[in-house]
């Protein structure tokens, strides 16, 4: 299930409601703990709590965007997470008692690229394995793709439409 957004210019670009979801989830857990936790109450480093929720964020917003092609989709998932790895530790620092960081938005990033290094490699190898099928009996050549999009809750699409044929 999709939902669209038009953007102008006779451009319209669907968001798939699972990976926002569980994006707005994991995006609300690293507010509970960036706002009410403290490395007291989960005893663990709190760099590693930054790179594990901003990798997780990403993973699930480079699946929010249906998009013609693996570039724009990266493109579109590592500006919003960037911006959000930077305005998000300035946040903290104005909403909490907690103090700025720079190392966190080290971690912040270095979970941005960690969480979009997979996204990537996981689309990037299911649709190349995709093409490499042979079998004349399947559905074409995006079988493979639509099964592990199915799988992860996105609704499939003809590739083709979208500039991946």
């Amino acid at each position: 299930m999709t939902l669209g957004v038009y953007l102008g210019g006779g451009r319209y670009v669907e968001i798939r409601w699972v990976p926002l979801v569980c994006l707005l989830v994991s995006a609300g857990l690293a507010l509970a703990l960036g706002l009410f936790l403290d490395n007291t109450v989960v005893p663990i480093n709190d760099k590693v709590q930054h790179a594990v929720m901003f990798a997780a964020m990403t993973g699930f917003g480079y699946w929010v965007f249906v998009l013609p092609a693996i570039y724009q989709s990266a493109w579109i998932t590592l500006t919003l997470s960037v911006l959000a790895a930077v305005t998000s530790e300035y946040m903290q620092a104005l909403l909490t008692t907690r103090r700025f960081d720079p190392y966190d938005i080290a971690a912040n990033i270095a979970g941005v690229a960690a969480g979009l290094a997979l996204s990537i490699g996981l689309d990037a190898c299911v649709y190349r394995r995709s093409h490499r099928q042979s079998d004349a009996s399947t559905a074409g050549p995006y079988t493979r793709l639509s099964e592990v999009r199915t799988s992860l809750g996105i609704e499939v699409q003809d590739d083709l439409e979208h500039g991946r044929g």
